[in-house]
């Protein structure tokens, strides 16, 4: 079990007694205030009732999940006494008007100026029990951080001015233990791929032999396209990759920065979405591609008929595209070409393509070819709203052309995207960088109000059948 895993369950752990706990003292309070029309002539028979103790349940699992969808577990090893105050107090006050409403409003009170104290009574008990002990467990991770030794490993990658002196202010932290990886960038651009190859072997064992929660890159390299590559090596190990501010790279982008002891960082695997947006979002993902999948069989059946009459070959499409953190993924799509549409390599569609299929063409006019990655969306693959996937041939050439393509793969790429629904499909690589520009717009202003615009647009395009 890995600290941030054990740290998390700490904290689900105080949460369960605390939810546990609250209802208990709630239901006790309630029971020696409410003195009229009782059902229960004892404590015991009120709180352990079979009825009751089901409530129980269900009230423990309603907390549990409404914490998660706060996105309070999401980063259970770095966070602070004031973001644990806000987020606590905020998570429980919309809880207990949820709770309130579902569970004693819905009861017969014949007093109705005591719903107000019931109320006030229910935010006295659960804020105290839920806030204090969570304070605890945060408190102790601050002094298990300060107390122990090389508590945090860092993989410095580097050489250069900016790497001596990020090194200089990690060596400051006595929390902080760092291992330094010398590289120097090729001169000779055609040395590109025999870097690349021997950055990957120095990154694998320095992983291996040193275990580090962090990678840090700086690298002095006036090829942004390059350091680009070198953050595409990084992204598999599933590792927080910083990248010191100062460098040119980020001129332009709205990034996320963090500070370390007064050195600002910039977190190349973290977006500028709350994690709590990020916590509804995935919840939503899942939660409509399972019904979607659900109601969607019957159009599935009849478009999967039309698709096998049309051509020989497949019912469904699947292609390699990279995603979250630059991850490989097969996406499906309901097959649109003939088999042989891609004989003489990658290569993409355009209006009048004769490879598209009479059929494919209808699909693609209503975006009905994209139904298959309702099942990427519940695999955790994709989400419904985000930057399209691309394909390894053709990243290697956007990079070069915009360095800033790597920040996309901080998010899941989704069926639908705002690039998708004001520019439409490319045909060429121009079109492609085009369309790049909605994409980091996109990336930039994430929310979930964004998301349900671009679905609302997406829906006007499939009836419209602006598609192509």
């Amino acid at each position: 079990m890995t600290r941030e895993q054990l740290h998390r369950l700490r904290y689900l752990a105080v949460d369960v007694c605390s939810i546990t706990a609250s209802y208990f003292s709630y239901n006790t309070l309630r029971f020696l205030t409410e003195k009229q029309g009782r059902l229960y002539s004892t404590l015991s028979g009120y709180l352990f009732d079979t009825k009751s103790l089901w409530v129980g349940l269900l009230y423990l699992l309603f907390w549990l999940s409404l914490f998660a969808l706060s996105g309070y577990y999401n980063k259970p090893v770095s966070k602070s006494r004031i973001s644990e105050l806000i987020t606590t107090t905020t998570s429980v006050l919309v809880g207990v008007v949820i709770v309130f409403l579902l569970l004693v409003v819905d009861d017969i009170v014949h007093d109705t100026a005591l719903y107000l104290r019931l109320f006030m009574l229910m935010v006295a008990v659960v804020w105290p029990l839920t806030y204090l002990p969570r304070l605890w467990v945060t408190n102790y991770g601050i002094r298990e951080r300060q107390k122990t030794k090389n508590y945090h490993s860092v993989l410095l990658i580097g050489s250069g001015t900016v790497a001596e002196e990020t090194a200089t202010w990690l060596h400051s932290i006595s929390s902080t233990t760092t291992n330094r990886i010398d590289f120097v960038p090729p001169m000779d651009k055609n040395e590109t791929e025999s870097s690349l190859v021997r950055f990957s072997a120095l990154i694998d064992r320095a992983v291996r032999e040193h275990t580090p929660h962090q990678i840090i890159l700086a690298v002095d390299s006036p090829d942004a396209s390059y350091i680009s590559l070198l953050l595409y090596k990084l992204y598999p190990y599933h590792l927080p990759v910083s990248v010191p501010m100062r460098s040119m790279l980020f001129a332009g982008a709205k990034v996320n920065v963090r500070g370390m002891k007064g050195e600002p960082m910039v977190d190349m695997t973290a977006t500028n979405m709350s994690e709590c947006a990020k916590s509804i979002k995935w919840f939503c993902d899942r939660l409509f591609a399972l019904i979607l999948l659900i109601l969607f069989m019957p159009v599935y059946a009849v478009l999967a008929i039309l698709v096998k009459r049309s051509s020989k070959g497949p019912i469904f499409f699947g292609q390699e595209r990279i995603g979250l953190h630059g991850r490989p993924f097969t996406i499906y799509k309901f097959r649109t070409m003939h088999l042989d549409a891609e004989k003489d390599g990658p290569s993409l569609s355009f209006d009048g393509d004769a490879r598209v299929t009479s059929v494919g063409h209808f699909l693609r006019k209503y975006r009905l070819d994209e139904l298959p990655q309702f099942w990427n969306v519940l695999r955790g693959d994709m989400s419904f709203v985000g930057p399209r996937p691309e394909r390894a041939y053709y990243i290697r050439q956007l990079v070069e052309k915009a360095p800033y393509y790597y920040l996309l793969h901080n998010v899941r790429p989704g069926i639908t995207s705002w690039g998708m629904v004001r520019y439409g499909y490319a045909s060429n690589l121009d079109e492609m960088l085009e369309r790049l520009q909605y994409d980091f717009l996109y990336y930039e202003n994430m929310s979930l109000r964004l998301d349900l615009e671009v679905l609302l647009y997406t829906c006007r395009t499939i009836v419209k059948g602006l598609g192509k």
